[in-house]
């Protein structure tokens, strides 16, 4: 489904790429399956037109690499392991190769406090710090009785870590008005 809302995004719709349908053929090679390509496995090949798959060394579907303009579109697998592959292999060369610089991260793991109730502070701390980028993943249960929100906060900035302890310190001060625990 992303792939298709991809290539609808671009006006560029979807086929059936040979290249990551024989990715997909040699995976099942390996694993001493030779298969049918069959709906399921052709679906793994079908990319937006124009795309180029890139490869999986240790699962099934390619990730796929769509250039847009200056835009470069990176899509990957949601299988963990294979995402993680896919990008030690493939992405990282080309982030090496285009002299951009990795963005400078710090995460909070933060107990105590349910989402919607967290939701204020990062309206605020997103108001306040314009040029950083939060996440925030709800790692915890409310009905459990032990909530956990695990925060990242991104930057490209020439000052990236300065703004990053910046809104961490906002974070905190905001945080322990509500009593709410904090690990960096």
């Amino acid at each position: 489904m992303t792939l298709k809302g991809v290539a609808r995004a671009l006006g560029a719709g979807v086929q059936l790429n040979e290249t990551a349908l024989e990715m997909v053929r040699q995976f099942y090679e390996r694993m001493g399956r030779p298969a049918k390509m069959i709906g399921p496995r052709r679906k793994m090949a079908m990319l937006p037109r124009g795309a180029r798959p890139l490869s999986n060394p240790v699962g099934t579907a390619p990730g796929v690499l769509l250039e847009k303009g200056s835009t470069t579109i990176i899509s990957l697998p949601g299988v963990p392991h294979e995402m993680e592959a896919i990008f030690q292999e493939s992405v990282v060369p080309l982030l090496k190769k285009s002299g951009g610089r990795a963005p400078v991260e710090t995460t909070l793991m933060i107990d105590g406090i349910v989402e919607s109730a967290f939701a204020p502070v990062l309206v605020r701390v997103r108001r306040l710090f314009p040029g950083l980028y939060f996440k925030s993943h709800p790692r915890g249960r409310e009905t459990t009785g032990r909530s956990l929100i695990e925060l990242h906060i991104y930057s490209l900035t020439d000052d990236a870590r300065e703004k990053l302890g910046e809104a961490a310190s906002y974070i905190l001060k905001e945080l322990s008005k509500l009593k709410v625990s904090v690990q960096i």
